[in-house]
């Protein structure tokens, strides 16, 4: 999170964490089976890995792995129940939980792996709420926002199964990605989140890869092809980067 380290997984389980600056080793962490994409902590202490087992060839993922990052060693593993699957993880800003989703959908107590709801259900896109006291999750149908410690309904906007949630820092505004191949981007007013704020649609001609705020004013999209700006104040686009393909 502070730029300062980089990790990287490997098909036999090594996990590698480096310096940036130094290219110097900070540790190594092992799984058991095949390591997949990994997500650190806000804090940078702790590092989440994706498992999947060696040789299954869709590439599902079971159940991830939580390091500490200055040691290597591990803390403990966020599982499902039974034979489910685990496809996307993300860190609460508080760094306090860590929610997962695939078939069914977690939130653990990040300090001891402790279970601490199961009420959520399947996700596409999962995205915390600046303050950490709610989550919004992506479905089939749209998005729908959950109250963390009640797991009750807070809002529900209709959307094409949105695989990219994010709320902008000052908690007002929520973006997703939106249409049949996540080409487009809806963004959404808390205050009145009946109806879109704004669509924003027809610029990006691959999915949409990821969604991000530069300021409360502004929201970035980049897809394999281009990335753009969009302008929260006018609906706009800002600005369009074309994205060089070999």
């Amino acid at each position: 999170p502070d730029a300062k380290g980089i990790a990287a997984a490997y098909d036999d389980g090594a996990v590698h964490l480096w310096t940036v600056q130094s290219g110097n080793p900070i540790a190594q962490c092992k799984v058991d089976e095949k390591a997949g994409f990994v997500s650190w902590s806000p804090d940078g202490k702790s590092l989440a890995v994706m498992v999947s087992p060696q040789g299954q060839l869709n590439g599902s993922v079971t159940h991830a792995v939580v390091f500490d990052v200055e040691t290597g060693t591990q803390k403990y593993g966020l599982r499902p129940r039974g034979r489910g699957q685990i496809n996307r993880i993300a860190w609460s800003p508080d760094g306090a939980s860590i929610a997962g989703s695939g078939d069914e959908g977690r939130i653990w107590d990040t300090r001891s792996g402790r279970l601490l709801s199961q009420d959520i259900p399947a996700a596409s896109g999962l995205g915390w709420s600046p303050d950490s006291t709610a989550l919004a999750v992506g479905r089939e149908s749209g998005v729908t926002i959950y109250d963390v410690e009640s797991s009750g309904e807070l809002h529900e906007m209709a959307a094409s199964d949105p695989s990219l949630i994010v709320y902008s820092g000052d908690g007002n505004l929520l973006a997703a990605t939106d249409g049949e191949n996540h080409t487009d981007v809806l963004v959404w007013n808390l205050d009145s989140p009946d109806e879109p704020l704004h669509a924003f649609k027809g610029r990006h001609r691959s999915s949409i890869r990821d969604l991000g705020w530069r300021d409360d004013k502004t929201l970035v999209s980049g897809s394999a092809s281009e990335v753009c700006l969009w302008n929260l104040e006018t609906g706009k686009l800002k600005g369009l980067k074309s994205v060089p393909v070999d």
